[in-house]
């Protein structure tokens, strides 16, 4: 299974997953180590392709390199035990490697979370996890915490077709007959939606794509003839779908949220309102008409009106300018006869 960096960095131990709920606290417990057994495999390289006799077993790993792992993974988790009641902390006993085979055959047991590379034996008996360099695994399964992770960040269709068209390869690809241009494989699919962990095994993984493509229409067989179902299989060529002509992606409801939280529109009355109550920029007085009777007061206090002040903007602004210049003229004469007064005291 291909594992994108993206999706496997590692987790405490006591971690929190959002809103996923294991069916019990032992199951959290156990499903939380599985994932930290995966990512240090991965980290230490020791997930590799091998040659077991005249077969290469892509990612595989030994069952001596997952028991020394799951050892220290556990060896680490006692150490982190809290404090008793009095204060102090007994020590760790060492975890033997039978109770680290013991945990890793739970983890194979409880979530199918890796099989042996061949599957069962010769005599028909499930071949589980062996203290043996000769032994060779796979992962077969995502956990479940992981999908719901992966799954709460790409929620919608949509989100998803982009992510799997990230991690495909598109190319000129050779059929029985003739040459396939510009083509992905529909095995190579799964092995990405697995590889991103958006599903738990590679049945949910097809399930999954056949979904998203009935909502995005976002591919079609590259042989026109063929009008089979998508499936895993390494000899089924798939083409693209433009965007522009795929199925319109529904807006999202948290941008209709976004909308009806979004003040209204004022009114031109509020409007008016609003700007006048901002002050921005110069005010400037409204023009008097000649029939008006509304009295200006003055600076001097008269209470008719000035005939010095014309009703035009031009003529409305001189008259402001020549005001605030006569104020800040004898705010200088104030200023200028107190000095005066400070310095004769």
């Amino acid at each position: 299974m291909m594992l994108d960096k993206k999706f496997s960095s590692a987790r405490c131990l006591n971690g929190s997953t959002g809103s996923y709920k294991p069916e019990s606290p032992e199951s959290f417990e156990l499903e939380t180590v599985a994932e930290t057994f995966q990512n240090q495999l991965f980290a230490e390289s020791l997930v590799q392709d091998r040659l077991v006799g005249n077969k290469t077993i892509a990612r595989s790993f030994l069952g001596s390199d997952a028991v020394t792992t799951l050892t220290d993974i556990l060896q680490l988790q006692r150490l982190q035990q809290p404090e008793t009641a009095e204060g102090f902390t007994e020590p760790a006993s060492p975890v033997t490697r039978e109770e680290a085979l013991k945990v890793g055959r739970s983890i194979a047991e409880e979530f199918s979370f890796f099989a042996h590379h061949a599957a069962t034996s010769k005599n028909g008996t499930s071949l589980v996890l062996e203290d043996s360099d000769q032994e060779v695994y796979v992962f077969e399964k995502n956990l479940p915490m992981q999908v719901h992770q992966v799954k709460k960040m790409y929620p919608s269709p949509w989100d998803r077709v982009g992510l799997l068209e990230q991690h495909v390869e598109v190319k000129d690809r050779r059929g029985l007959v003739r040459v396939f241009n510009s083509c992905f494989v529909a095995s190579e699919a799964v092995d990405a939606m697995m590889g991103l962990r958006i599903a738990k095994s590679r049945r949910e993984a097809v399930h999954m794509v056949r979904k998203m493509n009935e909502k995005v229409n976002f591919f079609k067989p590259a042989n026109t003839t063929d009008r089979s179902e998508f499936k895993d299989d390494k000899n089924m060529f798939l083409k693209f779908i433009p965007k522009e002509n795929r199925e319109p992606e529904p807006k999202r409801h948290h941008h209709r949220m976004a909308a009806s939280l979004s003040p209204k529109r004022s009114s031109p009355k509020g409007l008016r309102k609003t700007k006048s109550l901002q002050h921005e920029g110069p005010l400037r007085p409204t023009s008097v008409s000649p029939k008006s009777t509304r009295r200006l007061k003055t600076h001097d206090g008269e209470g008719s009106l000035n005939g010095s002040r014309a009703s035009s903007p031009t003529k409305d602004r001189k008259y402001f300018e020549d005001r605030a210049k006569d104020i800040r003229g004898r705010l200088d004469e104030l200023r200028d006869s107190r000095l005066a007064a400070n310095a004769a005291a």
